[in-house]
């Protein structure tokens, strides 16, 4: 019942998935045991019983052995695919991990827009700020209408859907509802629409945006769109990996 009340979060699943893989031929010792805990409790992940991460990692070892039950849950289902399209690719993600190491700069500036003549700080006054923030709202959803239309979608579900996007948010988004759209809901859309890099980045343009190399989250997402890799479980497999909160995980 402790552990039926706290769902498992896409990070801590993420961890025993890996430790599972490892160790997918042979039941967990208590040594093993006992460093899968600690591992968990060093990623902010203590509440857990033995019983429980025993019950998880076996779960996941039958995905690994080809043993599909239906009982398994179905955010270990999605972390097992995530986690498997990156074993069963090595070029696909060595080209993403490689592209990371060689853009992401810690040091580099996490606040910029893509046009530096619009900065929405205090020297602004509060005329000013509302006049470019309408000016975003409307032309973000003229942008992201032309880019839905050019790769042939014909019903918006299809987007929503796939990317784990409300529809009451994916429609206030297209009608601009919104003075600001969220980055992480642009980066979804670019996921989702299949965007090129450069379709991705204008579509950020429109919103203020642009893709930031001292940000790891930008980071990932702009790896997988220049490696045009769309699945969204390979993403949040990826960003786990780079130790973010994943992008299209409910849980």
């Amino acid at each position: 019942a402790e552990n039926m009340a706290k769902r498992w979060t896409f990070k801590e699943d993420y961890i025993v998935c890996k430790y599972s893989y490892e160790h997918r031929w042979k039941d967990l010792s208590s040594e093993e045991l006992n460093f899968l805990m600690l591992k968990l409790k060093e990623d902010g992940f203590d509440s857990r019983s033995e019983s429980a991460i025993i019950k998880r990692a076996r779960d996941f070892q039958m995905l690994f052995i080809g043993v599909n039950t239906s009982r398994v849950p179905n955010q270990v289902r999605a972390i097992h695919q995530g986690f498997s399209s990156r074993l069963n690719n090595p070029d696909l993600t060595n080209r993403i991990k490689s592209y990371i190491e060689e853009t992401f700069d810690p040091n580099a500036a996490t606040t910029i827009v893509a046009d530096p003549t619009i900065n929405l700080v205090s020297n602004h006054d509060d005329l000013t700020n509302l006049v470019y923030k309408i000016e975003y709202a409307s032309t973000f959803p003229m942008v992201l209408q032309k880019l839905i239309d050019k790769k042939g979608f014909k019903k918006y579900k299809e987007i929503y859907d796939a990317i784990s996007m409300k529809q009451d948010t994916f429609s206030s988004i297209l009608r601009g509802k919104y003075a600001d759209v969220k980055r992480e809901n642009v980066f979804r859309l670019c996921v989702g629409l299949k965007l090129s890099i450069d379709e991705a980045e204008e579509l950020m343009e429109s919103a203020g945006l642009c893709f930031r190399n001292g940000d790891m989250l930008d980071t990932v997402i702009k790896a997988n769109i220049v490696n045009e890799c769309y699945d969204t479980f390979y993403i949040d497999s990826e960003l786990c990996e780079n130790n973010v909160s994943t992008l299209f995980a409910l849980a």
